[in-house]
C-alpha cells in the first residue's frame, strides 16, 4: 500500500483547499483580504495536500498539487527552506507548472504551517 494513498483518492474527488487567516482559497485562486473587504489575487487555486518529509525525518515540505491551463494535474513537493529564501524563485518553480502566481503573498500563507496532515516519501522498492 503507498503512502500517497490519501492523495489518490483525492484524485478522483473534489479539491480540498485551505484557507487560513486572511487567505481564502476557492476554484477561482488564492485570495487575500487586505484592510476593509479589499480582495487581493495572489495565484491560481491549487491544495495544500500535506507535509511531508524523508525517510530520515529531515526535507520537511509541503505537497502541493494544482491542475494547468491544460487540465494536467502537477503534484510539487515545495521545501519549507525555500520559504526563506526569494519568493520569486518559488513563483517561477510554481509557474513552470502551469501555475500562475503573484509572489507578494503566496510565503505568507506556505510558512506557518497550513496543510490538513503529514505524509511521508518512501525510497522506492526494488521488485
Amino acid at each position: 500500500m503507498s503512502d500517497f494513498t490519501p492523495l489518490e483518492d483525492a484524485e478522483r474527488g473534489t479539491p480540498i483547499y485551505v484557507s487560513v487567516g486572511i487567505f481564502s482559497m476557492t476554484d477561482e485562486g488564492l485570495v487575500a483580504t487586505v484592510g476593509k473587504d479589499k480582495a487581493v489575487w495572489i495565484s491560481d487555486a491549487f491544495e495544500i495536500v500535506g507535509r511531508v518529509r524523508d525517510p530520515h525525518g529531515e526535507g520537511w515540505g509541503k505537497l502541493l498539487r494544482w491542475k494547468d491551463p491544460d487540465n494536467r494535474t502537477h503534484i510539487h513537493m515545495l521545501p519549507d527552506a525555500a520559504l526563506h529564501e526569494n519568493p520569486a524563485a518559488i513563483a517561477a518553480v510554481l509557474a513552470a507548472g502551469g501555475l500562475k502566481v503573484a509572489t507578494e503573498h503566496l510565503r505568507a500563507l506556505l510558512l506557518p504551517g497550513a496543510g490538513p496532515e503529514r505524509l511521508r516519501s518512501q525510497a522506492p522498492t526494488s521488485v
